[in-house]
């Protein structure tokens, strides 16, 4: 199974030059200086995500070299991603997930969140009621 850590930069195999980070509500409020551990149990709570991932689009640059500096960022990333597939099981932060990849991202990226990580979520088997 994959481990993933938030900033880890993510892809599907059939995008070309392209990949998302893995954010989470832990290293979200890690950056901005707030107990990671509080914003995670509110964000539980309220029932929101606690993993996911932003694509940002790619710009244009007026200037040639930021332009090539940009590109060379991307193509790092992309390098260093990891594949993931639509259905396969992921652990990030001790928690498991399953990536759903939203309709139209298959062969690029093309909104602003275009994989989703479902809280795999273990349901205990049936007990028989003791008499």
């Amino acid at each position: 199974m994959i481990t993933l850590t938030n900033g880890d930069q993510v892809r599907l195999a059939a995008w070309e030059h392209a990949s998302v980070p893995v954010t989470t509500v832990r290293g979200y409020a890690a950056e901005y200086k707030e107990n990671p551990e509080t914003t995670y149990q509110r964000a539980v709570e309220r029932g929101h995500n606690t993993a996911w991932t932003t694509f940002t689009g790619h710009m244009l640059y007026g200037n040639a070299e930021e332009g090539r500096r940009a590109l060379a960022e991307r193509r790092a990333k992309y390098d260093k991603a990891v594949v993931v597939e639509d259905g396969e099981q992921v652990e990030i932060e001790g928690e498991i997930f399953t990536v759903k990849v939203l309709p139209r991202n298959e062969k690029a990226p093309y909104n602003s969140d275009p994989i989703h990580f479902v809280k795999y979520i273990v349901v205990p088997p049936a007990t028989e009621e003791v008499k």
